[in-house]
């Protein structure tokens, strides 16, 4: 029903952070929770009461839960909305050249993310008209119509038929998966956790990267492999990683890096003394690198 990035899901319980979501219906109804059902013996029927306390607390923290969803999307609108900005700009000035279409594609990448996320699957999930709410309201009324049984009974053998019928008719409802849609609030609590965490949307495009070529001047070969190994690249997010080149941060250098090829030229020059520099010479896709060496001959480079 919740389609969130692979990626995403992967990251389950690989942090732990503060969070305003709010107790997971999970926590109840799982193996370990008070409400577990594991087995016809190990399946006691929650009191009316106990449901709505479940409700209660999911309802108290829904409008959080909608708020982080809404700046998700959001910030994803935001994105859709700069790049055809600059795709429009750039296609007035230039027509179809290769940076519209670069741009083009960081759109898209950005207008998948709205159905990969699955932010309007995830907003109905987590809401006042949540499927969970609504099974709860189910059984919530099948327990009160029990208890009303119950409190009715004429005899201790009518009262353990009623009991027996209700542990039978819960048992069932539970371990046919007929309440099973409070399992996928946890994705939604992953995807809201991740998104706190990282502050932006970046780890759901850090595939997004396109390659670029490097031509090398005056650069001894240890530099060269440490250059190699920060993976220079083209970014369609907002990125601090070294020699990663994001349109909006670095427009200049993007714009040619993406007209003459992703070709990215490397002068290298050796500094004995003072403070090491990389000089970015954006009309020429050029960065001019200082670099020092250590008595083992490792070499030093400046931070990007």
């Amino acid at each position: 029903m919740l389609k969130i990035l692979t990626m995403t899901l992967l990251m389950v319980s690989t942090y732990s952070i503060a969070s305003d979501f709010g107790p997971l219906p999970s926590q109840n109804f799982d193996d370990k929770g008070n409400l577990s059902c594991t087995s016809r013996e190990n399946c006691e029927v929650p009191s009316q009461r106990a449901i709505q306390k479940v409700g209660e607390d999911f309802l108290n923290h829904s409008t959080s839960r909608l708020e982080t969803l809404s700046k998700i999307e959001a910030e994803i609108r935001s994105s859709i909305e700069v790049y055809q900005l600059h795709s429009e700009d750039v296609f007035s000035s230039t027509g179809n050249s290769e940076l519209k279409s670069f741009l083009e594609k960081g759109k898209g990448l950005y207008q998948d993310l709205l159905n990969s996320m699955g932010i309007a699957t995830a907003r109905l999930l987590v809401g006042g008209q949540s499927p969970f709410l609504i099974e709860l309201k189910q059984l919530n009324q099948s327990l009160k119509t029990t208890e009303a049984d119950l409190t009715n009974s004429k005899d201790d053998s009518e009262l353990a038929q009623i009991r027996k019928s209700s542990h039978d008719s819960y048992y069932s409802l539970r371990s046919k998966g007929n309440f099973e849609s409070y399992k996928l609030i946890d994705q939604v609590k992953t995807l809201s956790d991740f998104y706190k965490e990282s502050g932006n949307l970046s780890p759901w495009l850090s595939n997004t990267i396109t390659p670029i070529r490097l031509k090398f001047s005056n650069c001894p070969i240890k530099v060269r492999r440490i250059i190699k190994k920060l993976s220079p690249s083209l970014r369609f997010d907002k990125s601090s990683k070294p020699l990663q080149f994001e349109v909006f941060e670095e427009y200049s250098m993007t714009k040619k890096l993406v007209q003459n090829g992703r070709l990215l030229k490397i002068t290298c020059t050796e500094k004995s003394k003072g403070a090491l520099q990389a000089i970015y010479s954006p009309d020429k896709a050029m960065i001019e690198l200082q670099y020092s060496k250590l008595e083992s001959g490792r070499p030093i480079l400046p931070k990007f």
